[in-house]
């Protein structure tokens, strides 16, 4: 089955959440559509009348008929697809399994819509397959998918969108903790902005004394004087630490 893999995607979310209770301090000691495809229903008219039906009629027949149909096929396909693409992943056969998935993704988007929670079990598949291929920029470029697609589907109150968007952020402190990937800067902006988009849900869902708030403050405060210090002034100010110190240029954030 298909989400006998989703077990794996489980394991790296909760091997990496846990890194969210930390401070975020610790992450630098360290140092380190296809379009859419329309479905188009084409009813032709014709000059004499089936019996006893009226024209009306007889187009709705095959309106209901030609959706079931398409539907029916759209079904059996995803579910084949699948099975398919697990069935690769579990044989870790990556890079077909990609491929797989990408197509049980175009067909979800036709039977589901364009924004559907179906689509997040197949996203988080493609993440893991390409992070078994150590493609990094495609992982980036999946998770900002799934960031968008949070966002879309679930409105600031609902607990399922910060639930999503703290197992992005988990990726991203992830990436800052073990140096995957490069790009540093970019992960830290993102971190930054996602600590600070959970702090306006916190205080939209939560009580004023609950700690959670503290502790997203403490973390948008460090991640802003760390980027603070990836800028000009900060490497100027940093440079001239060094030389009336004689310490490290490594800066660490206590």
């Amino acid at each position: 089955m298909f989400f006998s893999t989703r077990h794996l995607i489980n394991n790296f979310f909760s091997r990496t959440i846990w890194l969210l209770d930390l401070l975020f301090c610790l992450l630098f000691n360290r140092g380190l559509k296809r379009g859419n495809y329309a479905v188009i229903i084409c009813l032709i008219f014709y000059s004499s009348l089936s019996l006893g039906e009226t024209l009306t009629e007889e187009a709705k027949h095959r309106v209901i008929e030609s959706t079931e149909s398409k539907s029916s096929y759209y079904t059996d396909s995803l579910d084949s697809y699948l099975a398919k693409a697990a069935a690769l992943q579990e044989s870790e056969e990556h890079e077909a399994a990609v491929l797989v998935f990408k197509n049980a993704w175009e067909i979800d988007r036709i039977q589901s819509g364009l924004y559907s929670e179906s689509q997040i079990p197949i996203i988080e598949n493609i993440i893991f397959s390409f992070m078994e291929l150590g493609k990094w920029d495609s992982v980036n470029e999946q998770f900002d998918y799934l960031e968008y697609l949070y966002r879309k589907l679930y409105d600031a109150k609902d607990p399922r969108l910060d639930s999503g968007l703290q197992k992005i952020l988990s990726w991203h402190i992830s990436v800052l903790n073990q140096g995957i990937g490069g790009h540093r800067l970019r992960h830290l902006r993102k971190a930054h902005r996602l600590f600070k988009r959970r702090l306006d849900i916190a205080r939209l869902t939560l009580d004023s004394q609950d700690p959670l708030l503290q502790y997203l403050k403490e973390n948008i405060a460090l991640s802003q004087r760390e980027l603070y210090l990836y800028s000009d002034v900060g490497r100027e100010m940093v440079y001239a630490q060094t030389l009336s110190s004689g310490a490290s240029l490594l800066v660490k954030i206590d």
